[in-house]
């Protein structure tokens, strides 16, 4: 669960429109999720990304209300409840998705580890620097807080590092086959047995691209 911490966190800042509050109600969430053990009543035939975005729009607005009573002065107690608009459009949800998804990933592969943190073998060479050449190279930010940066090509990424664009070409090749192999283990973790793991993996991968394109091809 804690893989989706950031994801949360976002999502519920998009939701109640307080980013100065967004912290609070995204810890609120997690100890709302086990005390209520809401998880236990889930449909174990589904996915585990959209009950967590539905158990989220509806957490937002139980929060937003609860928010507003206790922030209001006792002069608006009685005035009427604001309508509480918990929107956010589902390209921009999965994109937050996808794009904690490829940040679990790298991370991953940066410490070369499984998804229980422990070490594994057989991904690739210079773990470190596979994870930041495919930063360097999609633009992608070093925590899932940063900003996009401008993508570099594997020339300038060969400069950086004091080798050929070839041999930057060749280990993106295969640091995104170990990457897209992540993903999916990761998202079959997500996913019931004799659930549609085909389909889910489409959507994700299908944002994924939107985030950074070629990174699963």
């Amino acid at each position: 669960m804690d893989r989706y911490r950031p994801f949360v966190h976002r999502v519920l800042t998009s939701l109640t429109h307080n980013s100065s509050r967004s912290q609070a109600a995204s810890e609120e969430f997690w100890a709302y999720f086990l005390e209520s053990k809401i998880h236990t009543k889930a449909d174990r035939n589904r996915p585990f990304r959209p009950y967590l975005s539905e158990t989220l729009r509806r957490y937002a607005k139980a929060w937003s209300r609860q928010n507003w009573h206790q922030q209001c002065s006792d002069d608006e107690q009685d005035a009427p409840e604001p309508a509480v608009i918990c929107d956010l459009p589902e390209d921009e949800e999965m994109r937050f998705y996808a794009t904690t998804v490829i940040h679990n990933a790298i991370d991953r592969l940066a410490r070369g580890a499984d998804l229980n943190g422990k070490a594994t073998k057989g991904i690739a060479v210079g773990l470190p620097d596979s994870a930041r050449i495919v930063r360097m190279y999609y633009g992608l930010p070093d925590t899932l807080d940063g900003d996009l940066r401008e993508p570099m090509d594997t020339a300038a990424i060969g400069s950086e590092f004091g080798i050929s664009a070839n041999a930057i070409a060749n280990r993106l090749f295969k640091t995104r086959a170990n990457l897209k192999a992540m993903v999916i283990e990761e998202i079959q973790q997500t996913v019931p047995s004799g659930g549609d793991l085909s389909s889910e993996l489409d959507l994700v991968f299908a944002a994924m691209q939107r985030v950074a394109q070629g990174i699963v091809d």
